[in-house]
């Protein structure tokens, strides 16, 4: 992996149980950035969770609040990684498992302060987390927004399937979260190599806008559950747009969204 001019300044903090973090330190050894684990003294420990909610709470956009805010990432087990550079904390990830019965990380939040958005700290957490989980996970289901900002970043993580679709968390059917089920990436530097991810014809694709009903005819119908995947996505002035893709067993009927 390359390094880049910001590594020198970019430190990820680890908050999991202890044997959690015995499992996965050596596995993040290789990356070009430090991975540290949680302050051992209660008030630095503080001080970094304090931080962490306040940014938190500039970023965050759903009604229920997060996991990390809830119980920090101690239980299930859970992890986050929290990005600090040059001192200051500018992302978090906080995913949980994989376990002896089940070989899936799901990764539950994945924020960055907007102000820090050209130095790649979403892929550096996202590689970081694959580098941490590497032996021990095959797949990977990520919780997203249908208008996140992070979707073209996932859809370098390779194929994958819309496991579901609900508005708990968000309220609304417009804009609603879905979860990514992606395979375990081949190249655990896929996130930091530029590559760009296959372009379908538009054609062969259903196109949706990310507030459309059309979320609510998934996620009302869980039989339609894993049998669509994400291929593209773009923007305009009115928000977003995403190109799904059906499998040939899944019979639609005709359906599509009007844009």
């Amino acid at each position: 992996m390359k390094h880049t001019a910001s590594d020198a300044n970019f430190i990820i903090h680890c908050f999991s149980p202890l044997s959690y973090w015995h499992a996965i330190k050596s596995n993040c050894k290789s990356l070009p950035w430090e991975i540290i684990y949680k302050p051992d003294d209660v008030m630095s420990f503080l001080q970094k969770a304090k931080k962490l909610e306040q940014l938190e709470q500039r970023v965050w956009s759903v009604v229920n609040p997060s996991f990390v805010r809830t119980n920090f990432g101690l239980f299930g087990p859970g992890v986050i990684l929290m990005a600090e550079y040059r001192k200051k904390i500018v992302g978090s990830i906080y995913f949980t498992g994989p376990s002896v019965f089940n070989k899936e990380i799901l990764i539950w939040t994945l924020i960055v302060d907007s102000r820090y958005r050209n130095l790649k700290i979403a892929s550096k957490l996202l590689t970081s987390t694959l580098y941490a989980v590497q032996n021990y996970a095959k797949h990977i289901v990520i919780q997203t927004k249908t208008n996140s900002d992070a979707l073209g970043l996932y859809l370098k993580l390779g194929p994958n399937k819309i496991a579901w679709c609900q508005s708990v968390d968000t309220g609304s059917w417009k804009k609603p979260k879905i979860g990514l089920e992606i395979a375990y990436p081949r190249s655990l530097d896929v996130l930091l190599e530029g590559k760009k991810h296959i372009i379908y014809k538009k054609d062969t694709l259903i196109k949706v806008r990310d507030d459309d009903v059309f979320w609510k005819h998934i996620g009302m119908k869980r039989n339609l559950w894993g049998k669509i995947g994400l291929v593209d996505i773009i923007s305009d002035e009115k928000g977003k747009i995403l190109f799904l893709k059906k499998s040939n067993a899944l019979n639609y009927g005709g359906y599509a969204s009007d844009l």
